[in-house]
């Protein structure tokens, strides 16, 4: 099931949903969308993952969904 899932919107209750239901989630707006203005690029958590660990904030953003950190 594709929704709107990024760190400022995570839908937790749906990923619950949907894993007891054996749904993939597909993130859509992953990187917050253009109405974002690029907040998530911007934010200081992000950011300060991204550089710990040598990735670009993009990177991180997309990989969240897939370790469960959102």
């Amino acid at each position: 099931m594709q929704i709107e899932c990024h760190p400022y919107a995570q839908r937790r209750e749906w990923q619950k949903r949907l894993k007891e239901d054996n749904i993939q989630l597909e993130c859509w707006f992953p990187l917050g969308g253009a109405m974002s203005n690029g907040a998530l690029f911007k934010d200081p958590v992000i950011m300060g993952i991204a550089e710990a660990h040598g990735k670009t904030p993009a990177q991180v953003i997309c990989i969240m969904p897939t370790i469960k950190l959102i």
